[in-house]
Formats: structure tokens, sequence, C-alpha cells
């Protein structure tokens, strides 16, 4: 099981760097449309829905991905910027509001239409994000991947050694508030570490204390928004009575079981870049 995990992992990771540094816009939306699809597939099993709606939910992610791909909206217009903003700050105040009252109160999976709708709003969000970020700088999508990375890592490792108090036992038994704790001080590390690439962001512009504190209570958000999102799908799959979103990578069971961290972070980090990094 490693030993696929390892694989499936060094594969992902030569193909999406590749993409995302080699190909323009286009071509690494289209890479990142291939996630979105399978994720959307996922999502429709999680939500327990008829083939017909599933495939319905598929079809309209990948017709609005592709409209605003190669439309008159096209990433570098101000009309995907738009679309992006108004996306990442409904697909935010989601993860930000709804989704800690959504565990906390531990509600069942919606009815389809909602959860449909609410699909299409985080899913085309997180897609949104990421071809936006790459347009920007690969680095910005990379760095981003790689903040949720370190809390994952420092949460798992803080876990298994300290680990004591359960954080949410009802969704996820592994959990705990010590692997929290771990994982706030991985990321600040990390965000520490980006301070001085942090600068180049905004050339010209010095990064005084003001900065520097913003920055690191932000990379906090994020941590926070990572944990959250994987605590939600966790939920999903607790409601829908199954381990993993799905079994197309090995060792690692579906998409969104190793996107669903990315859910929340990258439309705030597209919003973090459109509106602090303008």
């Amino acid at each position: 099981m490693l030993k696929q995990r390892v694989v499936t992992a060094l594969i992902l990771a030569v193909l999406v760097l590749s993409v995302l540094f080699l190909l323009p816009a286009w071509g690494w939306g289209l890479l990142a449309l291939v996630l979105l699809l399978l994720a959307g597939h996922e999502w429709a099993r999680l939500g327990a829905w008829s083939a017909g709606l599933a495939g319905a939910f598929v079809l309209l992610l990948g017709g609005l991905a592709l409209m605003l791909l190669f439309g008159p909206m096209a990433p570098g217009s101000a009309g995907f910027a738009e679309v992006t903003r108004y996306l990442a700050l409904a697909a935010s105040l989601f993860w930000i509001f709804v989704a800690p009252l959504w565990l906390r109160q531990g509600w069942r999976t919606p009815a389809p239409i909602p959860f449909f709708l609410l699909g299409v709003v985080l899913l085309l969000a997180t897609w949104c994000a990421l071809v936006i970020l790459q347009r920007r700088s690969p680095w910005l999508v990379v760095a981003a991947i790689a903040l949720v990375a370190a809390a994952d890592i420092a949460a798992y490792f803080t876990g298994r050694a300290l680990g004591r108090r359960k954080l949410a036992p009802a969704i996820s038994p592994g959990k705990t508030w010590e692997g929290v704790g771990g994982a706030v001080v991985g990321v600040l590390v990390y965000a520490a570490a980006l301070l001085p690439f942090a600068a180049d962001l905004r050339p010209g512009v010095p990064l005084d204390f003001a900065g520097i504190f913003a920055w690191l209570i932000f990379a906090l958000l994020l941590t926070v928004l990572a944990i959250t999102g994987d605590l939600f799908e966790s939920w999903l799959k607790r409601v829908r009575g199954v381990k993993d979103s799905g079994r197309i990578l090995p060792g690692h069971g579906g998409v969104l079981d190793r996107i669903d961290a990315l859910l929340p972070t990258m439309p705030a980090t597209a919003l973090f870049m459109l509106y602090a990094l303008s």
C-alpha cells in the first residue's frame, strides 16, 4: 500500500509540475479540468444521485469550464478575473461560515438540487482559482499546494507523537488537537521561510511589519480552511458510508480524497491574489 501511494504521488507530481510550468494557461486549464470532472463524478457519488443527475452535473461543470477557458472571458481577461472573484468569494464564505456549522450540527447530505448547486460553486471556484493563479505565476500554485502539504505532514507526525485529545471523533477519529497545533507551527515556519519570496509578489512595495503580520495571518487562515475541507469531505463520506470518494488513484482513493483541503484553500488564495496583490 505504501509503495502504491508513493508511486502514484510521484507520477501525479511530475505530471502536474510539467503541465503547470511548461504549458500555457489553456494546457494547465485542461489538466485541471480533468481533475475537476473526476472530482465532480465523486461528488455525485457522495450525493447518491441517479446516473442521469450525475451525468448532468459533470457535463455542466465541463461545459462551464470550457466556455471560460476558450470563450470571450478566457484566462487573462477582466471577465475571467471577475468570474473567479465572485465564485471564490462565494466558496470562501461557505467554507468560513457554513461548513463549520454544518460539521458542528452534523447535517446530513442535502437534497440533490442544493447539493448539485453547492458542488458547481465549490468545484468551479477551485478550478478558476487554479487557472488564474497559474497565469499570475505557477509558483503561486506550488506555494499554496505546499502549504497544505506542510500542514498535513506536520499534523500527521505531531498527532502520532503527541496526540491525545480528539479533534472530531465522530467525523475523523485519527485527528487530534495536538495535530492541529503541529499544523499551525509547521505552516508558520513554512510561511516565514517564504517571506523573502513574498516581497517579490509586489515589486517596489516593501514588506513592512504590517505586511509580514498579514502574510502570517493569511497562512494560518489557509491552515484552518485546509482542516475544514478535510473534515467536511470526511463527513460526507461518513454520511454516505464509504471509506474513499473513489478508487481512481491507487493507494490514495479518489480525487476528492486528495484535493479536499484544496477546495477551500485555492479560492481563498485566488482572492488574496486578486485583492492584496493586484
